[in-house]
């Protein structure tokens, strides 16, 4: 028959000593807060929300930069609980349904979308001076300058109730003009009707200027002349020609050429950047069409007109009744 060994009475006390010891150590653990969790990745709670280890970490770097060691990280969580404490009361309070945040957050979702898919697309786009001179030699009409005069006019007003006496007057003024002008050297021609614009027309805005129109093209009336002021005024072959009297119904008008511009087209090293600019905008647009029919090609779209049509009309300048859009998802 064997005999159990007996524990010396000083080895049980031993034994006794390190389990109250370890027992000790874990309640001591226990009570110092954040020391013996289930999840030592957990930095805080707030309410139903938690700040982990993860999240402080990308809050320091978006913070701190170069220089994350210079941060408070006290400061910062506690910056970090105080947002998540808003967070919590804006959400009890409804606001995530409020109409308005969900379409100011959609858009910030669709502007995170495009700075990821799009918009490095965008900033690759490039146009080779190839393709501006393809672009300059298939189409050279916008680049064209069309003929221009420069005009002078000399007016005398009259009106349909005139009395035939007043308007003989007037008649009288106006053929004396003309003769005045045509008496004058052809040098002259170059500033308008000169000092015979101060001395017999009636038109305030040129006849301080020598009845200067400025360059005007052919059918554009540069200041409510009238059509047939600007048609006598490309009718005349050279600079220096003083047209016919021209009878309108504001009253009665001679025009002189002052000068002359033929048409022209602007040579492709004046316009290319302005080239480069259109085909990169053209191209850029190109890929933000694509964007968007990638989108929408992506999911099935449905459009029910018996209930469009069905909408009642809206006043000028009034809001129609707001529709909540989809709550955020959870």
């Amino acid at each position: 028959m064997h005999r159990r060994p007996v524990l010396r009475r000083g080895a049980v006390l031993a034994i006794l000593l390190a389990a109250g010891t370890v027992l000790l150590w874990a309640w001591r653990q226990a009570a110092m807060p954040g020391r013996l969790r289930a999840d030592p990745d957990l930095l805080a709670t707030i309410g139903p929300r938690q700040i982990r280890v993860a999240d402080f970490v990308r809050e320091i770097s978006r913070r701190g930069g170069s220089r994350q060691e210079l941060l408070d990280r006290s400061a910062l969580l506690h910056e970090m609980i105080v947002r998540e404490a808003l967070l919590v009361r804006a959400r009890a309070a409804g606001l995530e349904e409020d109409p308005e945040f969900i379409r100011e957050w959609q858009g910030l979702l669709i502007g995170c979308l495009r700075r990821r898919d799009l918009e490095p697309q965008l900033a690759d786009v490039a146009v080779s001076d190839l393709d501006i001179q393809a672009d300059y030699e298939r189409d050279q009409a916008p680049y064209r300058r069309p003929a221009t005069r420069r005009l002078a006019i000399l007016f005398v007003a009259t009106h349909p109730q005139m009395d035939p006496e007043a308007r003989a007057r007037c008649q009288a003024r106006i053929d004396e003009a003309r003769r005045q002008v045509l008496a004058q050297a052809e040098t002259a021609a170059t500033k308008g009707f000169g000092a015979l614009a101060v001395e017999y027309s009636e038109d305030q805005t040129t006849r301080y200027k020598g009845g200067d129109l400025g360059w005007v093209e052919d059918g554009r009336d540069p200041g409510g002349y009238g059509a047939e002021v600007v048609r006598a005024g490309f009718a005349l072959a050279k600079v220096g020609d003083v047209s016919d009297i021209i009878a309108t119904d504001r009253g009665l008008y001679l025009v002189r050429l002052a000068d002359q511009r033929p048409a022209q087209t602007s040579p492709l090293e004046e316009v290319r950047e302005r080239i480069r600019h259109l085909l990169l905008r053209d191209k850029q647009r190109q890929l933000e069409k694509a964007f968007v029919d990638q989108a929408l090609s992506a999911v099935t779209v449905k459009i029910f007109e018996d209930a469009l049509q069905r909408l009642p009309p809206t006043a000028p300048g009034q809001r129609p009744d707001a529709v909540a859009p989809p709550g955020l998802p959870r």
